[in-house]
């Protein structure tokens, strides 16, 4: 009987927890109000203005989205383990698989798509005027 009692006790103490801890995470407030401005920015001048500024201020390094770990979308995978070890990831702002916003999930699939076309551009832009072992090619016109 007592053991019974004991049981009971602990699961009436368990379950009060569980409420407890999933009222906590509903209420919790968030780090941000909202997403970077950086990222805000991005977003709003599209891949292709952003690629060209990128490309006048010779940064050549492609976008990444910070998940459980960086994920260079919009290349072939092997080219992103590549460019990732070299260092030539630059990782958007406000991704990440900790949600520091209420928006934060719009923002990610957001970022996702920009850095895809961003990343499909820059690598066209390399391709036709690099050869990795090589050097510059020249134009034929």
């Amino acid at each position: 009987m007592k053991l019974l009692l004991t049981l009971a006790a602990c699961c009436v103490v368990a379950i009060g927890c569980k409420d407890e801890q999933r009222n906590q995470v509903v209420t919790r407030k968030y780090r941000l109000e909202g997403p970077p401005a950086l990222l805000v920015d991005l977003l709003e001048a599209g891949p292709t203005n952003a690629f060209e500024k990128a490309i006048l201020t010779n940064n050549f390094n492609f976008l990444g989205v910070m998940g459980y770990s960086v994920v260079v979308p919009g290349i072939p995978q092997d080219l992103s383990e590549l460019y990732r070890r070299k260092g030539q990831v630059s990782v958007l702002p406000g991704t990440g698989d900790e949600i520091l916003y209420s928006s934060q999930m719009v923002y990610m699939e957001q970022a996702m798509t920009f850095s895809s076309n961003y990343n499909r551009l820059l690598l066209r832009f390399l391709t036709n005027k690099t050869l990795p072992s090589k050097g510059p090619v020249k134009d034929a016109n």
